[in-house]
């Protein structure tokens, strides 16, 4: 991993935190991103590279939804005699030709067949957003390289299953070359020199460094009145 510059320096001192001693980046941080949801690349960039303040936990209500949504779509799969996989079965952790080291866990693993393909299942108890089928995107991307990962050895389908009751498949083509090249092209970005940071009031509001970040914006733009309107 190569030395931050001097300005990387002080700006990691600034807002108190320490170097990782390797880049690691979870699946779900790319997600906002890779959907366009997300485009303050320096925070990315600090997740990746540095030790960045904990969430505050999961809510107890959303663990036990959840689970049960989860159970449903793995049940769903096994009545039709699928070899289902749930959740720490479906830990990958991967590296990529920049160092980062990408971790994730599926929710349910179908496991491929002669005739059909394998399914990544994602169990979502919110609305539907864009990073949820990126989310399940680059599971599908990786899943091939992930030698932990049981049962895809091949592209594998992709799926989203919403607590309501809607299901969104994905083609496995979807995941194909297009896609990993994006993939390949943001973590590149959290692996060379660091971003400039460009803060929102959307995107700062929901921020996990908001507390201890000098460039964030915590108040609406001012709105002017213009009398020709």
């Amino acid at each position: 991993m190569t030395s931050p510059s001097t300005t990387e320096k002080m700006e990691a001192q600034a807002l108190n935190l320490k170097q990782r001693l390797e880049r690691y980046c979870h699946v779900t941080w790319l997600a906002p991103y890779l959907a366009g949801e997300r485009h303050c690349l320096f925070n990315l960039y600090l997740h990746v590279n540095y030790c960045t303040p904990q969430s505050s936990g999961i809510p107890g209500d959303w663990v036990t939804k959840h689970e049960r949504l989860l159970q449903s779509v793995a049940r769903t799969h096994s009545e039709k005699g699928r070899v289902v996989h749930i959740e720490q079965e479906n830990t990958m952790r991967l590296r990529s030709k920049n160092g980062v080291t990408i971790h994730g866990q599926c929710d349910v693993v179908v496991s491929e067949t002669n005739s059909m393909p394998g399914i990544i299942s994602d169990a979502k108890t919110g609305r539907p957003r864009g990073k949820d089928r990126a989310q399940v995107l680059t599971y599908m991307a990786l899943a091939p390289y992930a030698t932990a990962l049981e049962g895809v050895q091949h592209p594998p389908c992709g799926e989203l299953v919403y607590a309501n009751g809607d299901r969104v498949e994905i083609p496995a083509l979807e995941a194909g070359v297009a896609f990993q090249q994006q993939l390949s092209d943001l973590l590149s970005l959290t692996a060379g020199p660091q971003p400039e940071p460009s803060p929102s009031t959307n995107e700062c509001r929901f921020c996990r460094l908001a507390e201890i970040c000098p460039h964030r914006i915590s108040e609406e733009p001012i709105q002017e009145t213009v009398s020709w309107l």
